[in-house]
């Protein structure tokens, strides 16, 4: 969970609305994507054409801190665009620029940066998607790109959803490809490249007119450069094979007019780190044209294969022999075995013109003792970080 200065990703939010006819209530549900390239749209919609244009603009600021000391520091504008073309298809992306300040582990929690001065970066990312539209069916087509000093990504997914005839059942597959080139600033000469291929398949379950089940399964595998040049003596396997599933699902309470909406994810890969998140989130109208959500997640991890604890936390020196003479070893802290609990509220105000505007909260900490299911890497200092976003769109 820990803001990486190399980082990926991308989230779907989707919208679940109450309706007395099953088949309907299916059609405003689509399978959620989570693949490099593809554009994530503010909510799940039909199988057909948006009919509104939609422009929005969003201002995140992030920070994150150890027991000794500040480290990250990220400001990130966004903007964001849907439009529909004619009655056969919509393009929506999106473009951000990311100033990230700050420091972050060279080794296990000591704080330094690149060349011991800090990190002070500018990420400028940005991804186009065109959907096609047909009789109960869509295709997307997506690229992105990101790039910073000394790394800089592209990426091409191409995606598929198909509903049943009654609009209950949606299946989903998708297919992502990215290249990394990743240089650095305390060596000039490191020129490393990194591929990745993933690939989704996915099912969306109307199970009553009040609740949905959607059930995704990612493979991801990847070869190349996967160390960090900014981190001492850390060698990582030169491939990784990742696998995900997650699991939603939406119950609309009528008397209330609000929704729950409760997911988990299981993540593993061959590294080593087997992860688990368990999050919920209420989605509460209140007044004319507010909603409140507040949110609770919890994730825990294990520690990769090669991660190393130092011999005497905390923050001793490392084992510089056993480092240097293994076949793969790290004390990156994200690599650990370790807890932890977010906690988010949002609130946002829709006006009879179309203009929506909103506020978001997040509070994260993270904690060696809060691991389940056993105890957590030695050592480990307390990380806490926030997020503060606003976001402001107009339909027309």
């Amino acid at each position: 969970m820990q803001l990486n200065k190399k980082r990926t990703g991308s989230a779907t939010q989707h919208r679940r609305t109450g309706n007395s006819n099953v088949s309907v209530a299916g059609s405003l549900m689509a399978a959620a994507l989570a693949l490099p390239g593809v554009v994530a749209a503010p909510v799940a919609r039909a199988e057909a054409v948006p009919e509104k244009t939609t422009v929005g603009f969003k201002f995140l600021t992030y920070s994150e801190n150890q027991e000794t000391g500040k480290r990250m520091k990220v400001n990130s504008p966004s903007m964001y665009f849907l439009t529909p073309i004619k009655d056969i298809a919509s393009v929506e992306g999106s473009f951000v620029l990311d100033s990230m300040s700050g420091a972050s582990p060279s080794s296990y929690n000591t704080l330094s940066g690149a060349s011991g001065k800090g990190i002070h970066d500018y990420r400028k990312a940005g991804d186009l998607k065109v959907t096609t539209f047909l009789d109960r069916a869509a295709i997307g087509v997506g690229i992105a790109a990101s790039k910073e000093h000394d790394y800089e990504s592209n990426a091409f997914s191409l995606d598929g959803r198909l509903s049943s005839a009654n609009n209950n059942t949606t299946f989903a597959a998708g297919i992502g490809y990215s290249g990394d080139k990743i240089g650095s600033s305390n060596d000039a000469t490191l020129h490393e490249k990194r591929r990745t291929t993933d690939a989704l398949f996915g099912i969306t379950q109307v199970l009553t007119p009040n609740d949905l089940v959607q059930s995704n399964i990612t493979v991801s595998i990847g070869k190349g450069y996967f160390s960090d040049p900014y981190k001492d003596f850390d060698k990582r396997p030169d491939e990784r094979t990742s696998w995900t599933w997650l699991t939603r699902h939406n119950h609309y309470f009528p008397g209330l007019g609000a929704a729950l909406h409760t997911s988990y994810r299981y993540f593993k890969n061959d590294w080593g780190i087997a992860a688990h998140t368990i999050e919920s989130a209420w989605y509460q109208p209140v007044g004319a044209g507010w909603l409140l959500r507040p949110s609770l997640r919890y994730y825990t991890q294990r520690a990769a294969g090669f991660y190393r604890d130092p011999q005497s936390p905390p923050n001793p020196p490392l084992d510089i022999v056993g480092a240097s003479t293994a076949t793969h070893f790290s004390a990156d802290t994200r690599l650990a075995a370790f807890g932890a609990v977010t906690l988010g509220m949002k609130v946002a105000k829709t006006f009879a013109s179309d203009w929506t505007v909103d506020v978001k909260y997040e509070w994260y900490q993270q904690r060696s003792a809060w691991r389940w299911g056993g105890d957590g890497s030695p050592g480990l200092e307390n990380f806490t970080a926030k997020w503060w976003q606003i976001g402001i769109s107009k339909k027309f």
